[in-house]
């Protein structure tokens, strides 16, 4: 008896919240999309990073600054204005003598001696002239580059050709 009078109430109770509801609602659409904008690219960006190690701070110092300096005369033989390169990052890393031991406890890592350091730069370029591409890009290997974090082929009119595409 007692369940029928439980299941007679939430019966009716759900009758009452259906009843409620508005009789007539607008019929709706929501629609969603992303828009993608590609033009032709006018200028290139590239990082690059520099690393030199070395048993002694100066020395290691001194070889990424000749290597730095390389690329930055580079880039004023191929005509990128000052302001289109800039310094990214700049690291120093001491690295030390480790083993298995040290691994587990990190205090104990930084009694062990020295056995040199890391010293990097990264550099962001951006060159405008990209039929000058090639070249400056096999010169720039020539120079003592590591790495090549990335390199974007961009427009400089970005927002205008996006707000164009709207």
């Amino acid at each position: 008896m007692r369940l029928i009078s439980l299941l007679l109430a939430t019966v009716l109770s759900c009758n009452i919240a259906v009843a409620a509801e508005p009789a007539h609602r607008p019929n709706t659409i929501t629609v969603t999309g992303k828009g993608e904008v590609q033009v032709e690219p006018d200028q290139v960006v590239m990082t690059v990073a520099v690393d030199t190690f070395g048993r002694d701070l100066d020395a290691a110092r001194r070889q990424n600054d000749e290597r730095v300096e390389k690329i930055l005369a580079l880039s004023r033989e191929f005509s990128i204005p000052a302001r289109d390169v800039r310094t990214a990052r700049m690291t120093m890393e001491t690295l030390r003598e480790t083993t298995k031991r040290d691994e587990q406890y990190d205090d104990l890592r930084h009694a062990n001696p020295v056995r040199g350091y890391l010293i990097s730069k990264r550099l962001t370029l951006r060159l405008t002239d990209l039929g000058k591409f090639d070249a400056f890009y096999l010169q720039l290997l020539r120079t003592g580059v590591c790495e090549f974090a990335y390199v974007d082929f961009e427009t400089s009119r970005h927002r205008e050709h996006r707000d164009a595409a709207r």
